[in-house]
């Protein structure tokens, strides 16, 4: 067994940081944007992606301009 065999696919070990590949963060992207807006619990569960490391993704996103939503909830009709 590979000593990285433990981490999703399209990442790689560097020190004590995982590093992503540009396509894992896309479909992340992908996952908590509409119409998918899974939760970044869920998404975390799903591919193994610390929670924390996804919130900083999510923020730096929106800093970016992204819309990037914080729920798997379609947003209230009228809301603002």
């Amino acid at each position: 067994m590979s000593p990285l065999s433990f981490l999703h696919p399209g990442a790689s070990w560097r020190g004590s940081m995982h590093r992503y590949s540009e396509g894992v963060k896309a479909d992340v992207r992908k996952r908590m944007s509409p119409p998918h807006r899974q939760s970044v619990a869920r998404i975390s569960e799903e591919l193994g992606i610390h929670v924390v490391t996804l919130y900083n993704w999510r923020k730096a996103w929106r800093l970016q301009g992204e819309v990037v939503p914080a729920s798997e909830k379609a947003p209230r009709a009228g809301a603002h």
